[in-house]
């Protein structure tokens, strides 16, 4: 009630416009707040889907960040960058302390990566929350994860359900995002964002 949160928001503003951001998305449990600031409510929220019952049972080389090599890892570095614009990509630094680095994302023992020749699946908490590269490829090779939590936007969401996989009825009362949140977006470079805009999964955590 002291406009402290304004100010917080304002200032995030004018750093992210003077460092070249475009827009500034978020997921928050208090809308309202960021609604004030000038951030707007988008339908991005994911849906839980199924792995089709028939699915491969063989294991594969699912592997913590700290078990890649660096060719691997860069790999799945340029296989992200290489995604299409603006669609729910954000910036993860090389260095520095950013929540969204390629370090901490390697580093959390939450997430398993999946390298194949195509591209790469990412795993959080056992949920399958990211591919890039040819996602059609290695949706085909995703074959012992049993739920995916993915935006309908998303390729990824798109090359799964080709393969079979099954967008999970939604309950009354399951939100539209995990934890009850929802997501907001504020734009800074004075254009229109996509219709198809999606926030990935793992870049909300």
């Amino acid at each position: 009630g002291r406009g402290i949160a304004a100010m917080l928001c304002e200032a995030a503003a004018v750093w992210a416009r003077e460092h070249g951001f475009d827009a500034m998305p978020l997921y928050t449990g208090v809308p309202p707040v960021y609604a004030r600031c000038g951030w707007k409510t988008v339908p991005s929220g994911g849906r839980p889907l199924s792995a089709p019952p028939e699915r491969a049972a063989a294991r594969r080389n699912w592997r913590q960040g700290s078990d890649l090599s660096e060719a691997e890892k860069t790999f799945i570095r340029r296989c992200y960058e290489n995604s299409p614009p603006l669609a729910g990509r954000v910036r993860r630094e090389e260095a520095g302390k950013s929540f969204h680095a390629w370090s901490n994302l390697f580093a959390n023992e939450l997430n398993r990566f999946l390298v194949t020749p195509e591209g790469y699946a990412l795993t959080t908490g056992g949920v399958l929350a990211e591919m890039a590269g040819d996602t059609d490829a290695v949706a085909g090779a995703v074959t012992e994860v049993p739920t995916a939590f993915l935006a309908p936007h998303d390729p990824a969401a798109r090359s799964l359900l080709r393969c079979g996989w099954q967008i999970t009825p939604a309950r009354s009362d399951a939100p539209d995002c995990w934890h009850g949140e929802v997501a907001m977006v504020k734009t800074l470079a004075g254009r229109p964002l996509p219709d198809e805009l999606f926030f990935p999964l793992p870049d909300k955590f």
